[in-house]
């Protein structure tokens, strides 16, 4: 509804511009006033697209995953150290933000960020020792997970993760299937 009052506007200012026989002084303030306005709108759609959340903090630091370890900040923990592995993959660099425009509360989201930062990723590892660490990662495209299929699997494997996990992770449907991993 909003966009359509906007593109009334813009015809009606356009229409005044072009078929005033008068061409009075008013109308082409008018038809000026509405053609910047709806320019200026215009601009604000095209660059509120990208922006992004506010971080809350900042990133620091570097995980890498391999089939035999995981590397945190340089020291690798071995995977006859790990216990036990849960993965939570919630978003990815670039999400859409979406908005329910029927709650008030998200109204505000439509003028302010309109894209996610992609760190409400978590791996929490769990030691041989009893010790939990738990590590939150940022995760640049969607399918970004299903490039570690390899080490997925191996993990899967050697029991770090359990079937279901396992299952999500790789995008199985059935047990059947995660067998013959």
């Amino acid at each position: 509804m909003y966009y359509l009052l906007w593109i009334i506007f813009g015809i009606t200012a356009i229409s005044i511009a072009v078929f005033d026989k008068e061409n009075s002084a008013v109308s082409r303030f008018w038809a000026a006033y509405f053609i910047v306005l709806l320019a200026i709108h215009i601009v604000f759609l095209l660059t509120r697209s990208k922006r992004y959340v506010v971080l809350k903090g900042r990133l620091d630091g570097k995980i890498v995953f391999y089939e035999n370890r995981i590397a945190i900040n340089g020291e690798s923990i071995y995977l006859d150290e790990i216990e036990g592995l849960d993965f939570v993959f919630n978003d990815y660099k670039d999400k859409p933000i979406e908005v329910d425009y029927s709650k008030e509360s998200d109204l505000l989201y439509d003028i302010k960020a309109k894209r996610l930062q992609g760190v409400d990723n978590c791996v929490e590892i769990i030691l041989t020792s009893g010790k939990k660490v738990v590590c939150l990662f940022q995760r640049h495209y969607p399918n970004e997970k299903y490039f570690m299929a390899d080490i997925f699997r191996a993990y899967y494997r050697q029991g770090k993760i359990g079937a279901g996990l396992a299952m999500e992770l790789l995008g199985l449907e059935n047990e059947g299937e995660l067998k013959a991993v």
